[in-house]
């Protein structure tokens, strides 16, 4: 066989031993992966996403009553409006059956 022979068998070779590899890569990927245990894992992300972003917007409502109380020329809310605000807020975080939120809320518990 001239050079161009051997090559050519040696990479037949070469991509059956990496099919051969692929494929069975393939089989335990499938034997391993658990499509339920990726859903769930998903639901905890988004709910975890979840409490994060209403952790926000309560530090959000909180950082604006702080601001509007210190700077009151500015004020954009009324006080009667801020007090509703500020007890909307109580009320959320103190209802909030969220385990990580109410473990996260006690830093929010404490400026309140």
């Amino acid at each position: 066989m001239g050079y161009t022979a051997d090559a050519m068998v040696g990479l037949r070779n070469a991509i059956r031993k990496e099919f051969s590899e692929f494929k069975q890569a393939i089989k335990n990927f499938e034997k391993n992966f658990n499509v339920e245990e990726q859903i769930n894992l998903l639901k905890r992300i988004e709910e975890h996403q979840n409490a994060i972003e209403e952790q926000l917007r309560y530090a959000n409502m909180l950082t604006l009553l702080q601001i509007a109380i210190q700077y009151p020329e500015n004020r954009l809310l009324t006080r009667k409006e801020e007090k509703q605000l500020l007890e909307n807020v109580k009320k959320a975080i103190m209802e909030n059956p969220n385990k990580e939120l109410t473990e996260n809320n006690l830093i929010l518990k404490k400026k309140i």
